[in-house]
């Protein structure tokens, strides 16, 4: 009678599991079993579990927001450098209004010089005191008379966006972690599997296995690729043996007599081809 073979799913690695798991899911999909009543509890429960294996297999690695942050704070510290440096130029301006109001900025562009050298929230921080500083009413009128109001500008929505940029990825952190643990997901598809693969057999066992040989073909074909693959991966045997058609052979009498005759092929030892 066809049936599923028995596969050492458990030494699967995390993501040969979900490509596994994923090949069996579409194939059941574009089978005659995706709506059947018979199997639907233990499709639904094994879809679930999937995607849950899938959500937990790849977490952490670089964030979404790295290189759009990295790009704004470098916006920011070309506009920062570029503004105290007009203070600096302006001091020795021929227009003596110009020149004394420079001077009078002098102090605040010390004190916030070599600032962007700091950390990317530490720096949005001290770039906001600083533009406070220069929108108060001891510096605005100077600030006016440079012309440096623009840069101003310029400046606060440059930091605004990065500010943006960095609660976006403290979500974005904060969501990563809320993502199940492949400790707890992996065991939870490893018993699905086995159940659907477990309910199937039984209906091929209680109904005939008619009409299930064309996918049971397939399923075992599956299983014997990931034999192979275990073999390779982790030495001789170490697959188990692959079983070539064995499992796919209908009830007697269900076949013709030269299907019936070529049967009976021995299995391959993955790993020792």
């Amino acid at each position: 009678m066809a049936s599923i073979q028995t596969v050492p799913i458990t030494r699967f690695r995390s993501n040969e599991l979900l490509t596994f798991g994923r090949a069996l899911e579409t194939k059941l999909q574009d089978s005659d079993f995706a709506e059947a009543p018979t199997v639907a509890s233990q499709l639904t429960a094994y879809k679930d579990a999937l995607q849950k294996l899938d959500d937990s297999v790849i977490t952490g690695g670089k964030s979404l927001y790295t290189t759009e942050m990295e790009n704004a704070d470098k916006k920011r510290d070309h506009l920062q450098s570029g503004f105290l440096g007009q203070i600096q130029i302006f001091q020795n301006h021929f227009d003596t209004t110009k020149q004394a109001a420079a001077v009078r900025l002098s102090p605040l562009a010390d004190k916030y010089k070599g600032k962007t050298e700091k950390s990317y929230e530490e720096q949005t921080s001290i770039t906001a005191n600083l533009i406070q500083e220069v929108q108060s009413d001891t510096y605005a009128t100077d600030i006016a008379t440079l012309g440096l109001t623009e840069w101003i500008t310029a400046l606060k929505e440059s930091n605004d966006a990065c500010a943006s940029l960095s609660a976006e990825r403290i979500s974005e952190k904060g969501a990563q972690k809320s993502l199940p643990k492949l400790a707890d997901t992996r065991p939870v598809f490893i018993e699905a599997y086995n159940t659907l693969a477990k309910r199937f057999n039984a209906l091929a066992e209680v109904n005939g296995d008619a009409d299930y040989v064309e996918l049971f073909n397939w399923w075992n074909a599956l299983i014997d690729r990931y034999r192979l693959l275990l073999a390779n991966r982790l030495g001789a045997g170490k697959g188990g043996t692959t079983d070539n058609g064995n499992s796919n052979q209908p009830d007697p009498g269900t076949g013709s007599e030269e299907e019936e005759e070529g049967n009976g092929n021995d299995g391959e030892r993955p790993g020792g081809l």
